[in-house]
């Protein structure tokens, strides 16, 4: 869960959550569902669809004691408000392989 202490917005700004994961776990954020919250008491899941891209951007990761390349996938989910100071992930299903997020950050909408 992240919490930015503040409102990043207003209703009227349209805000993406956005994550930068590894191929393997785009499918794991397709089987989330994204929530958003003004007092972190009351939830809001988002509507819209997760949409994902790759990007040039490489990673390194361990698996089994050896090192791959991995390329980058940017995913990102609009919230639902943009007065919103709480964001959360939540997996709809066990998943039992290793994942990773290499960064989440928030983005305006145009």
């Amino acid at each position: 869960m992240l919490d930015y202490l503040y409102p990043v917005g207003s209703l009227d700004v349209k805000l993406e959550v956005v994550f930068l994961v590894p191929p393997s776990s785009e499918e794991i954020l397709r089987k989330s569902v994204f929530q958003s919250s003004v007092d972190g008491g009351d939830w809001f899941s988002s509507p819209h669809p997760l949409m994902c891209r790759n990007t040039s951007m490489t990673t390194t990761l361990l698996y089994n004691r050896f090192s791959e390349d991995f390329s980058l996938v940017e995913c990102s989910v609009r919230v639902v408000d943009g007065n919103a100071r709480y964001f959360k992930a939540l997996l709809k299903s066990d998943a039992s392989v290793a994942w990773t997020i290499s960064e989440i950050w928030l983005r305006e909408l145009s």
